[in-house]
């Protein structure tokens, strides 16, 4: 079933405006004239007024109880009808002929097998083009809605929409298949088919997603993601410390932990935890490193920006980079 959203179906809106109020939903002297001709008591007269804006808005009759509340204040304020008065009808003749009157009143013929013809036309000659559902229940309404009907329910345009649709469909697939050669028929049936030593078709082996070696552009790109992780590790410390990757989460840059060694190195010996090593190693990654040129400290990120002591120097507090 197609999404009501995507199409150009009438609804109502939730919280209209002070504006939307006044101009849609403000019956005219003449409508209150005409209402007071009809109903005699103010539930019904309030009653009808609410069905005929409802259907100068909308182009169909809803519910009464789907009506917004704002709508419905709105009307009872203009019309000074006390909170406590039902909206409601007593009997469902009444509803009908009130129905059938807003329609003689508004000059527009109901949705019958006339206005069903018109609609299924217009989808006919429009499903040629489009094939998205909601473009064809918007050429559907378009037509209703020149000819001055009532639009049906979005579920019965749907059905509508789908077996015209289906139709066309199956014809275009019909001419395909007769232009086909029997070889290429045959192929395309072989297609479908699972070998005994096999667990997928040739069809599904088609629409899975190329492997192997990636190109170097989508390389190139990849490197931009948060989440890359670049190939060469940092070097190892020329005083013999000994390197431990920690774990890592899925999509998360690698952290790289050391272990103090017996003898910290000074601050310009060439080690795992020291800036220059670490940006010479992932130069171009969005790893951070460990500790900065100056670094006692290394950075370990997170929402915390949490701090830890570096192994291979002391000194003051570096900033993040």
């Amino acid at each position: 079933m197609a999404a009501i959203e995507r199409t150009a179906y009438p609804r109502f809106k939730r919280h209209p405006t002070a504006e939307e109020l006044t101009t849609l939903y403000t019956p005219s002297p003449e409508e209150l004239a005409w209402a007071t001709g009809i109903a005699r008591t103010e539930g019904l007269r309030l009653a009808l007024l609410a069905a005929l804006k409802a259907f100068q808005r909308l182009g169909y009759f809803p519910p009464l109880a789907a009506i917004p509340a704002p709508i419905l204040q709105h009307l009872r304020t203009v019309l000074r009808v006390a909170p406590a008065v039902p909206l409601a009808y007593d009997e469902p003749r009444t509803r009908d002929r009130h129905r059938q009157l807003i329609r003689d009143h508004l000059a527009v013929q109901p949705f019958d097998a006339v206005a069903r013809h018109l609609a299924a036309n217009a989808v006919l000659g429009a499903a040629a083009a489009m094939d998205h559902p909601a473009d064809l229940i918007n050429v559907a309404l378009e037509v209703l809605i020149k000819a001055r009907r009532e639009l049906p329910a979005f579920s019965s345009l749907d059905r509508l929409v789908r077996r015209v649709r289906h139709l066309v469909n199956q014809r275009a697939f019909a001419q395909v298949a007769q232009r086909c050669a029997p070889a290429l028929r045959e192929q395309l049936d072989a297609l479908l088919l699972v070998a005994p030593a096999a667990r997928h078709s040739g069809y599904q082996r088609l629409r899975s997603p190329p492997s192997g070696r990636r190109s170097a552009i989508s390389r190139r790109s990849s490197t931009d993601s948060p989440g890359w992780r670049p190939s060469r590790t940092p070097p190892r410390c020329s005083r013999g410390c000994r390197r431990q990757k920690s774990p890592t989460l899925p999509r998360r840059p690698r952290r790289w932990t050391q272990r103090r060694c017996g003898k910290s190195p000074p601050r310009s010996a060439p080690c795992c935890y020291c800036a220059s090593c670490i940006r010479r190693a992932c130069r171009g990654s969005m790893i951070s490193p460990p500790c900065s040129a100056s670094g006692s400290r290394r950075f370990t990120g997170g929402a915390g920006r949490r701090w830890r002591r570096c192994a291979c120097a002391t000194g003051p507090r570096p900033r993040p980079w």
